[in-house]
């Protein structure tokens, strides 16, 4: 639990001006989440689709997606904004960072 404490004060806030905003966390090694962190995610997403933004996950252990696909987050996030992590260091954080920018373009009508 103070572990989970201390990640969610370490989270970006999500202020009434925050808008067209994404946030891409990379859940490296972890394999089990637990309730508390997944009540710090399922109050992340909130606030940022209460934002008109977006949450991101990329994990690296199956065990860690069927808990996302199993709580209500992934229905908060969508199936879409989950990546696994590929065998090469970056790559997938790269990808969801792209894919945050083509988000954000369309948002803006940019």
């Amino acid at each position: 639990f103070a572990s989970a404490a201390g990640f969610e004060e370490a989270l970006p806030a999500v202020v009434p001006s925050t808008r067209n905003a994404v946030l891409i966390l990379r859940l490296r090694s972890y394999d089990d989440l637990g309730s508390t962190y997944m009540g710090v995610l399922e109050r992340l997403a909130e606030a940022l689709l209460t934002s008109e933004s977006k949450l991101k996950i990329v994990y690296s252990d199956p065990n860690v997606r069927h808990q996302l696909r199993a709580s209500r987050l992934v229905e908060l996030i969508g199936d879409e904004n989950l990546y696994r992590s590929s065998p090469w260091r970056g790559e997938t954080v790269r990808v969801a960072y792209e894919d945050a920018l083509t988000w954000m373009r369309e948002g803006t009508g940019d």
